[in-house]
């Protein structure tokens, strides 16, 4: 097993429950937030939760945190379900969604190009488009509903 393997292994074993929770608010929002601001977001129980959550968090160089006493993301890692939203800084997205507009388009596309005619290898196109469709679609909000903290 290679080291950056392992590295990666060793981050999934630390991200899990709530410590996950705490590092998808974090990495969602995009910017320093308060310790007060953490816990109530996260619906954490106590601030001694939170602090120990993001302590773990900075142990493991995720996390920075401010003089003045705010936390923020160091460090973006793609580990656990983590891997299948893309963006950054407060925008993430499921990787599901941009096979979902490709399909969309596609079918919208034949279906304007070509108009709608009842042959079979049409039927055949626009139904597999259509399949295509709902199973992206059903994914993205699969991916959307897995993850820690649903706004």
């Amino acid at each position: 097993m290679d080291n950056n393997s392992q590295h990666s292994e060793t981050l999934s074993e630390d991200l899990k429950g709530t410590t996950m929770k705490v590092y998808w608010l974090l990495l969602k929002e995009g910017k320093a937030l308060s310790l007060r601001e953490i816990q109530r977001r996260g619906a954490l129980s106590t601030a001694s939760l939170a602090i120990y959550h993001l302590n773990k968090l900075k142990r493991i160089g995720l996390v920075k945190s401010l003089p003045e006493g705010g936390y923020f993301i160091s460090k973006e890692v793609r580990v656990g379900f983590l891997r299948f939203f893309v963006g950054r800084k407060g925008l993430l997205i499921p990787r599901y969604a941009f096979y979902f507009a490709f399909f969309a388009a596609e079918l919208t596309g034949y279906l304007l190009i070509s108009g709608f005619d009842y042959q079979p290898t049409s039927l055949v196109l626009i139904m597999t488009l259509i399949a295509g469709c709902l199973f992206s679609l059903f994914e993205t909000v699969a991916m959307w509903k897995s993850s820690p903290i649903v706004n």
